[in-house]
């Protein structure tokens, strides 16, 4: 800006008395503000705030065991304010009874999600008694708002700018876009949009509970068989994409349309900008029954998130099945991997009887003496594990349902997941995955 741009064709609105406007010094300040907060939070020098002299003796919250108690009340502070805020300041500011704000702020229990699992078709309750709750979390946020991940400036310029760019001598191509307020302004923007006017209708479009949404920052209460289409739901509206058709379900199903890419209509009257393809989000998943207790679900949930981060190198899905028994089977998946039409070609093939329900258990228990979770066999081996899975098809398969067509799909799909399963040394994938299926899947009594 100072050293390449001739003088003559300079901006007056950007220099002042020969030195560039402080908005062009955005980048400076950002990066001064954030070291020297960080560098005060490492400090760590915070002092205890000693409202009572007494305080070790007194009486904690009853419900969080931590804060002291107030008065005779039981609890302590926040938990007043949790229970209390909707009397004393919600209701009266809005003038609404009580009964109506209950009514319209209403919360399903676990039993009430696990219900809209899929119904048997004699027309009776859902036997399926799993919830999924989902904590999905942006990628490398952090990089996008200091401008590491930044666009280069050429593809932001239109007009004749770019071609005056080019032909500035010395000028560098891959400068990336210049970090400003309006640039943080607008991502900013894109995700509020995902919070304020995605995120809730993806969830409750597939008979979930939204639990929060704080723009890529999403967490989430589901039945168990909707858990997967939902994270595709949010991850595709994040990135401004047409989810993929995933359990029947497409983006029709939560009143949203992407006209444009990086844009979502949710009808507010004019298209909505999020965060856009290149950037993406991972999520993890725990399956457990409603009786389990919830806030251990959203723990797992949240380690699988983390699992998908770190073992998955982001832009992936991690799934914890957490059973009545106290095991949990893991598996993931980048959200481009092959893995997820397997996952969904063969649910379909088990719903319809075409496959055993048998299917995962008898392929897991060829497989168990493998010990393929422990070890990392040799490539070569990987001609073993096709051998066996090959086998469970012909053995478990209705040959009077599958068609050869459909065999062969399943049998091309699983081939090229084993490759990357081999690839990335993660064989205990390959059995998890039909695993996970079944589980999410299983009716009570299976």
């Amino acid at each position: 800006v100072e050293d390449i741009i001739p003088k003559e064709d300079r901006d007056e609105r950007n220099y002042r008395e020969g030195r560039l406007n402080d908005g062009f010094y955005w980048p400076i300040y950002l990066q001064k503000t954030m070291r020297e907060m960080a560098a005060r939070r490492n400090l760590r020098d915070f002092v205890f705030w000693d409202t009572d002299k007494e305080m070790s003796g007194s009486k904690k919250d009853a419900l969080t065991g931590k804060e002291e108690e107030i008065g005779k009340t039981g609890y302590g502070a926040l938990t007043l304010i949790k229970r209390l805020f909707h009397w004393q300041v919600l209701l009266p500011l809005i003038g609404c009874k009580e009964q109506q704000f209950r009514d319209y702020a209403r919360f399903d229990d676990t039993r009430t999600v696990a219900e809209k699992n899929s119904a048997p078709s004699d027309g009776r309750k859902s036997k399926n008694p799993y919830i999924a709750v989902i904590a999905l979390d942006g990628d490398e946020m952090g990089k996008w708002l200091s401008g590491e991940k930044a666009q280069p400036l050429l593809e932001k310029l239109a007009g004749k700018a770019p071609g005056y760019f080019r032909g500035l001598e010395g000028f560098d191509e891959s400068v990336k876009r210049q970090l400003s307020p309006a640039y943080h302004a607008q991502f900013s923007e894109s995700l509020s949009n995902v919070a304020l006017y995605i995120a809730h209708r993806v969830v409750s479009g597939l008979d979930g509970q939204l639990i929060y949404a704080g723009g890529d920052d999403v967490l989430a209460m589901l039945p168990a068989e909707n858990a997967l289409a939902c994270a595709l739901a949010l991850r595709s509206f994040f990135r401004g994409e047409v989810p993929p058709v995933f359990n029947e379900l497409n983006e029709n199903k939560f009143d949203l349309a992407v006209a444009h890419p990086g844009f979502v209509s949710a009808g507010r009257g004019y298209p909505l900008m999020v965060p856009g393809q290149e950037a993406d989000v991972s999520c993890g998943i725990a399956i457990g029954h409603y009786k389990h207790p919830l806030q251990a679900l959203v723990r797992e949930a949240q380690s699988a998130e983390k699992r998908a981060k770190n073992e998955y190198n982001r832009g992936a899905v991690a799934v914890s099945l957490v059973k009545r028994s106290g095991e949990i089977i893991n598996w993931g998946a980048k959200w481009d991997s092959v893995a997820l039409q397997l996952f969904h070609l063969f649910t379909k093939l088990t719903e319809t009887e075409k496959l055993s329900g048998r299917f995962p258990y008898a392929l897991a228990e060829l497989l168990k003496a493998y010990r393929l979770d422990d070890v990392s066999p040799a490539a070569e081996f990987r001609d073993v594990v096709s051998r066996e899975f090959g086998h469970v098809v012909e053995r478990q398969s209705d040959k009077h349902k599958i068609g050869k067509e459909e065999k062969d799909g399943l049998r091309k799909l699983a081939e090229t997941y084993l490759d990357e399963c081999v690839e990335n040394k993660r064989w205990g994938d390959f059995a998890n995955l039909f695993l996970a299926s079944a589980f999410i899947h299983r009716q009570r009594g299976e």
